[in-house]
C-alpha cells in the first residue's frame, strides 16, 4: 500500500511537532548553535548555582534535539525511500552525537564531587526535578567513566547506533 492511499486519520500529525520541514530546519540550525552552550561550565562544576544552570541548558539542548529527532525518524518511517526523510534523519544523528560528546563531561565531573554535597542538591527545592538523577548518580559514582572516556563513548554514538539500521 502507498502512503497517498491511506486515509488522513490514519497517518501520523507531524505538524503537531513541527508545521513543516522549514521550521524543523530552523529548530535544527538554532540547536546547531548552541550545541557547545553546555561547555563553559566544563572545570566550573563544583558552586550549586552553575551546576544547575549548567542542568538547565543540558536539559534544553536534549528537549529540542528529541523533538527534531522525533520528526525527522517518523518523517523517515514514513517512506523510507525518500532521500529527503533520510536527509533530514542523519543530520539529527550526526548533531545529536555532537551534543551528546559537548555534554559528556557533566556527569564526570559531578561524580566527582562528595555524596553529600550532591545529596544536598537532590534535597534542594531548587534542583526538585533533578533529584532522581543525583541521587542515581551518587549510586553509580563507581561505575562512571572519566571524562575522556564519557567523550569517546559519546562520539562513538553515530556507530552505536547503526546497528538498528542494518536492516532496514
Amino acid at each position: 500500500m502507498k502512503r497517498e492511499e491511506i486515509t488522513q486519520s490514519e497517518k501520523w500529525n507531524l505538524e503537531d511537532i513541527f508545521t513543516d520541514d522549514a521550521n524543523w530546519q530552523n529548530a535544527f540550525e538554532e540547536l546547531k548553535q548552541n550545541a557547545d552552550i553546555c561547555l563553559k561550565y566544563k572545570g566550573k562544576l563544583t558552586e550549586p548555582d552553575a551546576i544547575f544552570n549548567c542542568l538547565q541548558d543540558s536539559k534544553k539542548l536534549y528537549i529540542m534535539a528529541e523533538k527534531l529527532f522525533a520528526y525527522a525518524r517518523l518523517k523517515h518511517d514514513e517512506n523510507t525511500k525518500n532521500a529527503e526523510c533520510k536527509s533530514l534523519n542523519d543530520k539529527i544523528e550526526n548533531l545529536y552525537v555532537k551534543v551528546m560528546a559537548n555534554n559528556s563531561f557533566i556527569v564526570p565531573s559531578l561524580s566527582k564531587l562528595s555524596s553529600g554535597f550532591l545529596r544536598n542538591l537532590a534535597n534542594d527545592k531548587k534542583f526538585a526535578e533533578y533529584d532522581y538523577f543525583l541521587i542515581k548518580l551518587i549510586e553509580q559514582k563507581k561505575h562512571i567513566l572519566s571524562d575522556k572516556e564519557e567523550h569517546l563513548l559519546a562520539q562513538g554514538g553515530e556507530i552505536y547506533g547503526s546497528f538498528s539500521d542494518i536492516f532496514s
